[in-house]
């Protein structure tokens, strides 16, 4: 018995050596994975991260118009999205450094096909808000008007 395994063994590697054996199916594609700053500006699809995506804060405006600062703990990074049917809406993700400092604008961006969906943004080091505008790319302070609604800091 010990002697037909060994000469099974013998036959298949010189299969293999002569290259009768084909190559080991590929392995499936698998999402990568970013972690805070390896995160910035990086597009939320081919990444892992929206596996355990939290919706931080929120704000309804109406049927189908909602703006939403998205979480991910396993790569702690934010984004946003933007969901507005009727037409064309500006989404703009501001930022403030941890130590204070001079709001900024991390990204800005025009619904498309009624949503918009910012890149990430690594989740430490500023505090961060989603807001929405129908006429420019501004915050409109801490008050939500008709034209313009903003989640909360975080």
């Amino acid at each position: 018995m010990r002697r037909r395994l060994v000469i099974w063994a013998a036959v298949v590697g010189l299969a293999a050596a002569a290259g009768l054996v084909g190559p080991a199916a590929p392995a499936l594609a698998t999402p990568s994975h970013c972690f805070e700053a390896t995160c910035d500006n990086v597009a939320l699809s081919g990444t892992d991260c929206a596996t355990n995506q939290l919706v931080w804060d929120d704000y309804v405006v109406g049927t189908g118009i909602a703006i939403q600062l998205m979480y991910s703990p396993g790569c702690h990074a934010f984004w946003g999205e933007v969901q507005e049917p009727d037409g064309d809406i500006y989404g703009t993700l501001f930022a403030i450094p941890e130590y204070g400092g001079t709001e900024q604008i991390l990204e800005s961006g025009v619904t498309t096909n009624g949503a918009l969906e910012t890149h990430m943004w690594n989740s430490a080091g500023h505090s961060v808000k989603l807001c929405r505008s129908t006429t420019v790319v501004a915050d409109p302070g801490d008050t939500n008007s008709f034209t313009s609604q903003c989640t909360g800091w975080r």
